[in-house]
């Protein structure tokens, strides 16, 4: 059960924290016959300071992670290994015994009669195949996002919780998560370019950010849209990753561009300066999916071996997957229990 104690969903207090900039994407998005929705945000927002550093961490520890939970377990007389990667598991007939890790360079190994891999949708599947689950791996999605920018002549997106708000009824209708975003000039350098350069080095990375410092981003709105893309990828065992959009996912990313510019164009930003950004995905997934790699209760055919994280996912989200996460695990915790 997720309590209270666990998240924070106040949306008079988020409104709060919303910038002019969110604000006027709300009302243009209104005035277009959308109603922008408060997006539920795991914050403490008494803790909240609106510096807008959502994405890249926290500084004041209003943002919930599940970090908290491993506090709790250690608090609890749970060992936390840190500087150690777990290579495969270990298996005596067909059931688990203990994982392989190397720690600090050298090789270790803990024996458990039951694991739980949470290594997330790129990690856990090369577990799997390190342990002989060969068809880990496949049908990797990864809630596939692009962004939509345009520059006005008077306000921008600074200080404030990012993706703050949120179109329900197009999620609802049309299976995209669209909101207001923010960038770094950084990034916005790097989306105005069309992606990072093919070699990239100190040297380019330099260049890009001196180069970044000239754009206007105090002046800068823009919308982004999460799509459920199509299951095509492949996480391979040495770490590398395939995976190509689909006609359909690039016919709903450009669905998503319309309406977002449509509601930019509404708020302000000027039409010739509207841009869109490089595809993005945040959320990789779906590569040990239930029904596939795991059973109903995330077993695998290893006994007593179980995944907890999004590769469990039998398909992409397209949007935040924090609760489904955390719902999934407690559901596996409560299960191991009885």
């Amino acid at each position: 059960m997720i309590t209270n104690r666990d998240f924070h969903h106040n949306p008079i207090s988020l409104k709060s924290t919303m910038s002019e900039a969110t604000q006027r994407v709300n009302e243009a998005a209104a005035s277009l016959g959308w109603e922008m929705k408060p997006t539920p945000k795991s914050v403490d927002f008494s803790k909240c300071k609106k510096c807008g550093l959502c994405k890249d961490g926290c500084p004041t520890g209003a943002k919930w992670t599940s970090l908290e939970f491993i506090d709790e377990a250690v608090e609890n007389g749970a060992d936390l290994m840190t500087e150690t990667t777990v290579t495969h598991v270990l298996q005596k007939n067909d059931s688990v015994q203990g994982v392989s890790a190397i720690y600090k360079g050298e090789p270790i190994t803990f024996k458990g009669k039951h694991v739980i891999l949470s290594a997330g949708g790129l990690g856990t599947p090369i577990i799997l195949q390190n342990s002989g689950i060969i068809d880990a791996g496949k049908g990797l999605a990864g809630d596939v996002f692009q962004t939509t920018c345009g520059f006005t002549d008077d306000i921008g997106m600074q200080g404030e919780i990012i993706l703050a708000t949120s179109l329900e009824q197009v999620l609802e209708e049309r299976a995209l998560f669209t909101a207001p975003y923010m960038y770094n000039p950084f990034l916005v350098k790097r989306d105005m370019d069309g992606g990072f350069p093919e070699k990239f080095g100190k040297l380019q990375e330099a260049k890009m950010f001196l180069e970044a410092r000239s754009i206007d981003t105090k002046h800068l709105i823009a919308m982004t849209t999460k799509i459920r893309d199509e299951m095509n990828g492949v996480v391979h065992n040495n770490g590398s990753i395939s995976k190509q959009l689909t006609k359909r996912d690039k016919a709903k990313l450009e669905e998503a561009h319309v309406i977002n510019k449509e509601i930019l164009t509404a708020a302000g930003a000027k039409p010739e300066t509207i841009f869109t950004g490089i595809f993005e995905s945040g959320h990789p997934c779906c590569t040990a999916a239930i029904g596939k790699i795991v059973d109903e209760h995330q077993e695998t055919r290893i006994k007593n071996l179980f995944v907890s994280d999004a590769s469990v996912f039998p398909s992409p989200l397209g949007m935040p997957p924090i609760l489904t996460i955390v719902g999934l695990s407690k559901r596996l915790s409560n299960y191991l229990l009885v």
